[in-house]
C-alpha cells in the first residue's frame, strides 16, 4: 500500500533489471520509410514516436508506436488530436509482466500528454485499457479515437 508522501518509483526503474527504453521517430515525416534515434528530451517534441525495449543484449523485446490523431505521416505537432498508441508488440515470452504498462506510462512522460484509447482494439489491448487502477491515460475510455 502507497503511503502519504512515498515517491513513484522513476518509470525505467520499473523495467526489469537490465532493460532500457530506446526512442525513434520518422527520419522524413513526408516519407513514413526510415527512422532515426532521438533522444528522451528531443522525443517531446515529435508528433510520432516509436519506443521500444531493448535487453542489455540489444535485443529488442516489445516496441510501440503513439502519435497524434492521424497525424503519423504528417511531422507536425498537433496537441489538440488526442494521443494514442497505434500499434504495440511485446515478444510471448515477456508479456503478462508490466512491460506494456510501462511503456504507455513512458510514452505519456516523454509526450507530455494523456493517451486516449483507439477504437479498433485486440482484447489483450482492452485488458490493458480495463485493468483496475491502471497508471496511463485518460479516466473516461469511453472517448474512443480511430487511428
Amino acid at each position: 500500500m502507497k503511503t502519504t508522501g512515498q515517491r513513484r518509483q522513476p518509470i525505467a526503474a520499473r523495467l526489469p533489471t537490465g532493460y532500457h527504453f530506446e526512442y525513434e521517430t520518422w527520419l522524413d515525416p513526408f516519407s513514413v520509410k526510415e527512422t532515426r534515434s532521438i533522444t528522451r528530451a528531443q522525443a517531446a517534441k515529435v508528433s510520432t514516436l516509436m519506443l521500444s525495449v531493448a535487453g542489455a543484449d540489444g535485443a529488442e523485446i516489445a516496441s510501440a508506436q503513439a502519435c497524434f490523431g492521424k497525424c503519423r505521416c504528417h511531422g507536425f505537432p498537433y496537441p489538440d488530436l488526442p494521443l494514442v498508441v497505434s500499434s504495440i508488440e511485446v515478444a510471448a515470452p515477456y508479456r503478462h509482466r508490466g512491460i506494456a504498462t510501462v511503456m504507455y506510462c513512458e510514452i505519456e512522460a516523454v509526450m507530455r500528454h494523456k493517451l486516449h484509447p483507439a477504437i479498433d482494439q485486440r482484447a489483450a489491448g482492452e485488458g490493458l485499457w480495463n485493468q483496475p487502477n491502471r497508471p496511463f491515460g485518460i479516466a473516461d475510455t469511453t472517448r474512443r479515437h480511430r487511428l
